[in-house]
């Protein structure tokens, strides 16, 4: 990893996010950066595990999500205005994905890019008013919860964040909205008031890297079918299987800029 610097690569995404105060501008820019860099990101991926302290770290905190991805926070500082995180689809959690995952928003605004694989479905809804649309318009019902991390706002650790309680709020009617696809080197934005879901295009491994900005509320939504069972639980992983998922994503990342690149 000659002539790569770490802390170069974080420090030119914070001045970017720092511009905005944090703001959704701020975050793209960053997505945007990173995008444009992916040989930068292979070799950032690449010292992650190379850091034994800060694998360390990575390692403990990683989990595959209950919405089909493995989750891994490669960055977090408390005096920081953003986290980057890396989520990971592999071929039998993405297939899992498509018929089990909840439409949700966030807690915070974030921008990502696609860094490895053939791409993202991300279908974005609205909530409809049954009452007053027309009979075509209804959309779907749902259940409507509220995610609410234990420790409230300041939750910073993806260990803790995992044990939150889904609180019930009601009944709902989402209509579908719009749908994105971004592929390798694509970026996607989303703020605060979006509720969407997110499926690999294909069956291979797909990557992206998040740049999440700072809490700005204490729950997110969440919504399920009334068809769809009780949302499971979210899974801690082993140093081993996030080493597996970890390596599998650097061939695949490294795989990619050589077809961008012509190599």
């Amino acid at each position: 990893m000659s002539g790569f610097n770490e802390r170069s690569l974080i420090s030119v995404l914070q001045e970017a996010v720092d511009e905005e105060n944090g703001g959704i501008a701020g975050l793209e820019r960053a997505a945007k950066m990173l995008a444009g860099g992916p040989r930068d990101v292979a070799t950032l991926l690449s010292w992650c595990m190379s850091a034994p302290d800060h694998w360390r770290q990575i390692a403990d905190r990683a989990y595959y999500h209950p919405n089909g991805f493995t989750k891994f926070v490669l960055y977090d500082q408390p005096d920081c205005l953003f986290r980057l995180r890396l989520h990971v689809w592999t071929g039998e959690s993405g297939r899992n994905a498509r018929g089990e995952q909840n439409v949700h928003g966030h807690r915070w605004d974030f921008a990502s890019t696609v860094i490895a694989g053939r791409g993202l479905c991300i279908d974005e809804y609205v909530l409809s008013d049954a009452a007053e649309a027309p009979c075509d318009a209804h959309g779907a019902p749902y259940r409507a919860y509220e995610y609410r991390p234990h420790g409230g706002h300041d939750v910073t650790g993806a260990e803790r964040a995992v044990e939150g309680d889904l609180v019930a709020v009601g009944e709902v009617h989402l209509q579908h909205a719009v749908r994105f696809s971004p592929a390798t080197g694509g970026t996607y934005a989303c703020t605060t008031d979006k509720l969407h879901t997110v499926v690999p295009v294909g069956d291979d491994l797909t990557a992206t890297l998040i740049v999440q900005g700072p809490n700005l509320t204490d729950g997110a939504p969440v919504f399920r079918r009334a068809d769809q069972p009780v949302q499971a639980s979210p899974v801690p992983l082993t140093v081993a299987e996030a080493r597996h998922v970890m390596d599998a994503t650097i061939v695949e990342v490294r795989r990619s800029w050589r077809l961008a690149s012509g190599y």
